[in-house]
């Protein structure tokens, strides 16, 4: 009858089950939380701990490291947004950007950043904002090689509530398992963790961000 009839929750929630069937969505939903959920614990929950603790940084040096890193995702998303109207190649580019992003978490390791200093610690936060950054340009051109154009919306609300989710149920994990470590230490009341369960925070993150490869080698028809 030519009328737009507004999507009901039911119709909703069916569109996503069904393209939850093929690989493809499943593969950008993979690409898009292995990003989402380790950037998003480093910058917004752990990264300013993380410099304290084990740099015996000031909470003034630790936050201006942050604002460096959102300055830099500001960067990344004009540069790789210019990159994604323009590459050939989407795969070749997020194995790339996820191959950084988890050598840049493997670089905050405190027995890896102890021994190669500050400067390193300065480098990987920058690398992880250009790469927070791009991301929301290159994965958006996934949804949009994906999903038809009918679903575009469906495709990349997966890909948010999936990855806003498992970030937030995987936060009280990281916290135990941060717990386990802690040896007693406090600074204004607020507990000091050990440089091993920074470690293994860090070990746990880049497992999580190599993760991505994964998705892509998922969605490689598509992209």
């Amino acid at each position: 009858d030519g009328i737009i009839r507004p999507a009901t929750l039911a119709a909703v929630l069916t569109s996503a089950i069904a393209e939850l069937k093929r690989r493809e969505s499943w593969g950008c939903l993979l690409t898009f939380s292995s990003h989402f959920i380790t950037v998003t614990t480093i910058s917004g929950v752990w990264g300013v701990p993380l410099l304290m603790d084990t740099l015996d940084l000031p909470r003034h040096s630790a936050t201006s490291i942050l604002l460096l890193f959102m300055t830099s995702c500001m960067i990344g998303s004009i540069g790789f947004g210019f990159i994604a109207d323009r590459t050939r190649s989407l795969r070749r580019v997020h194995v790339t950007m996820c191959l950084v992003r988890t050598a840049s978490l493997v670089l905050l390791a405190p027995a890896v950043s102890g021994w190669m200093g500050l400067g390193t610690v300065v480098a990987s936060f920058t690398a992880l904002g250009l790469i927070a950054g791009g991301m929301t340009p290159m994965i958006l051109k996934a949804v949009r090689s994906i999903y038809s154009v009918a679903r575009l919306g469906t495709g990349a609300a997966i890909n948010t509530t999936s990855a806003g989710l498992l970030t937030a149920g995987l936060q009280p994990i990281l916290g135990f398992a941060l717990s386990q470590t802690w040896g007693g230490l406090t600074r204004g009341g607020v507990h000091v963790y050990s440089h091993a369960g920074y470690n293994l925070l860090m070990g746990i993150l880049a497992c999580i961000s190599l993760s991505g490869i994964v998705g892509v080698l998922l969605m490689r028809r598509k992209i």
